[in-house]
C-alpha cells in the first residue's frame, strides 16, 4: 500500500470526496473542514496535513486524514479497517516528525490507528472520549416551551464566549478554554441563535460546519442553573429546521455518550443514530 500527502484541501477533496460523501453526515468532520480549507487555507491555523492511504494495485481509496494542528488527527477508513493499513498511515507521520496529541475518528478505525501510534512512538493511548454521529432529516416537534428563538449579535459576544468556554470546561476536557479568545468573537457568533425567555438568553446552538448536502448543530449548550425545561431541545429543534428550510437535505451533530440526557433530547426531536467515534489522547510514559 502507499501513502499520499497532498498539499492542500482541494487536492485532498478530488481524491477522497466521492468516498467520503457516500457516508456524508458521519464524515461530516472530516468533509467540513476540508470544504472550510478549500476556500479558507489558513483558518484553522498554518500547516495543515492531508493523506491518503491507497492500495498498491488499482490505487483504491483505503483510509484518509486529516490534521490541523495543534489539534488531534482526524482518520477515515473506507473499506474494513485493518492493521496494516493504519500502521502504513502511522508510519508514515512518524517518519515526518509529527508530534500527535491524539486521534479521532470511526472507533474501529480510530481503535487501530491508536494502536498502531503507541507501538511506533513509543506513548500511551487514552481512551478520552466516547461520541455518537447523528442524523436529522425531519424534525419532530418537541412540547411548547417557553420562550423564542433569535440569532445572536454582536451585543451577545461576552455572554456566548462564557457560554463556549463552559462548554469546552464541561464536554471537552482535553481543550484549553483559554483558546477562545475575545478577538474570535466574530468567529464564534457566526450562525449561533439562542433561546430567550422573557428577554433572558437561557441556551444555545449554533449552525457550524457545512458540506454539499447538510450542516452540522453545535456546541449546544444550557447552563446548569437552567436544565430540566426543555430549553436545549426547543432549540436544536428550530436550528435544525432553520437548516432543512436553507436546502440541506440533514442536519448532522456528535454527543458525548456519557450524557445520556442530551443523546435523549436529540432522538425526541428526530436525531437517528450513525455510528460511534473515539476520541484517544497521547502521552509519553514518565
Amino acid at each position: 500500500m502507499h501513502v499520499h500527502i497532498y498539499a492542500n484541501a482541494v487536492e485532498f477533496l478530488a481524491r477522497t470526496h466521492i468516498e467520503l460523501e457516500k457516508t456524508e453526515a458521519t464524515n461530516n468532520l472530516l468533509l467540513g473542514l476540508a470544504d472550510r480549507l478549500v476556500t479558507e487555507p489558513h483558518f484553522y491555523g498554518d500547516d495543515p496535513f492531508f493523506a491518503t492511504v491507497e492500495s498498491e494495485r488499482g490505487g483504491a481509496l483505503l483510509a484518509a486524514a486529516l490534521r490541523t494542528p495543534p489539534h488531534s488527527l482526524i482518520v477515515h477508513s473506507a473499506v474494513q479497517t485493518s492493521e496494516p493499513v493504519m500502521a502504513a498511515l502511522a508510519e508514515e507521520i512518524h517518519h515526518r516528525d509529527m508530534q500527535l496529541p491524539g486521534v479521532l475518528g470511526p472507533a474501529e478505525a480510530a481503535d487501530i490507528f491508536a494502536r498502531a501510534w503507541t507501538a511506533k512512538a513509543g506513548c500511551k493511548a487514552h481512551l478520552s472520549m466516547h461520541e455518537r454521529v447523528y442524523e436529522l432529516r425531519k424534525v419532530i416537534s418537541p412540547h411548547p416551551v417557553a420562550g423564542l428563538l433569535r440569532k445572536a449579535e454582536d451585543l451577545d459576544a461576552a455572554l456566548v464566549l462564557r457560554w463556549y468556554r463552559d462548554f469546552t470546561i464541561e464536554a471537552l476536557p482535553d481543550e484549553d478554554p483559554k483558546s477562545i479568545s475575545d478577538a474570535d468573537a466574530p468567529r464564534y457568533l457566526s450562525g449561533m441563535y439562542l433561546w430567550e425567555e422573557d428577554g433572558r438568553p437561557v441556551s444555545m446552538a449554533r449552525i457550524g460546519r457545512h458540506t454539499q448536502h447538510g450542516a452540522t448543530v453545535g456546541p449546544v449548550y444550557t447552563p446548569p442553573e437552567l436544565r430540566r425545561h426543555g430549553y436545549a431541545g426547543a432549540c436544536v429543534a428550530k436550528v435544525s429546521q432553520i437548516i432543512l428550510d436553507s436546502g440541506c437535505q440533514f442536519c448532522a451533530l456528535f454527543t458525548n455518550l456519557a450524557n445520556p440526557t442530551s443523546n435523549h433530547i436529540y432522538v425526541a426531536i428526530g436525531y437517528q443514530p450513525l455510528g460511534d467515534f473515539h476520541q484517544y489522547r497521547f502521552a509519553t510514559p514518565a
